[in-house]
C-alpha cells in the first residue's frame, strides 16, 4: 500500500460554458490555478458532486476523457486502493454537465488531491 500527503480539497460551482466545448450548458474548471499545486504531478483521489436531477456529466483532463457519470445529481467517485486521477499541475481538470445553464442550478464539485510519498519518506 502506498503512502501519501494529503494536497486538500478544492470546490468549485459550476457557470455557463466558455470552452465551446459544452454551449449552453454547466461546466465546472479546476484550473492550475485553483488546484494551486506546487508538484509537477499529483492526483484526485475522490469527486463529490451535487447537480441538478437528472444530469451527467464528463471528466476530461485537457482535451482527454476521464470518465462519463449518468447521475449528476449526487455522486461521489473514489477509487479502491491506488488508482486515483493522475493531474499534472499544469492541466485543467473539466466537468461539462449535461445540463442546461436554464434550469438555474448549478453544479458543485469537491475534489480531494493527494500525492504519493517517495520510499523511505516519513
Amino acid at each position: 500500500m502506498t503512502n501519501y500527503t494529503q494536497l486538500g480539497s478544492r470546490t468549485v460551482t459550476g457557470s455557463a460554458d466558455t470552452t465551446g466545448n459544452n454551449t449552453g450548458n454547466w461546466t465546472v474548471a479546476f484550473t492550475p490555478d485553483i488546484l494551486a499545486s506546487s508538484l509537477t504531478d499529483f492526483e484526485i483521489y475522490k469527486i463529490v458532486v451535487h447537480a441538478a436531477v437528472g444530469s451527467s456529466f464528463q471528466i476530461m483532463i485537457e482535451t482527454r476523457l476521464w470518465d462519463v457519470c449518468n447521475y449528476g445529481q449526487l455522486n461521489v467517485w473514489e477509487p479502491n486502493g491506488d488508482n486515483g486521477m493522475p493531474v499534472r499541475a499544469a492541466e485543467t481538470v473539466f466537468f461539462y454537465f449535461l445540463d442546461p445553464t436554464t434550469d438555474n442550478v448549478p453544479p458543485v464539485v469537491t475534489i480531494w488531491m493527494r500525492v504519493a510519498k517517495p520510499p523511505g519518506a516519513a
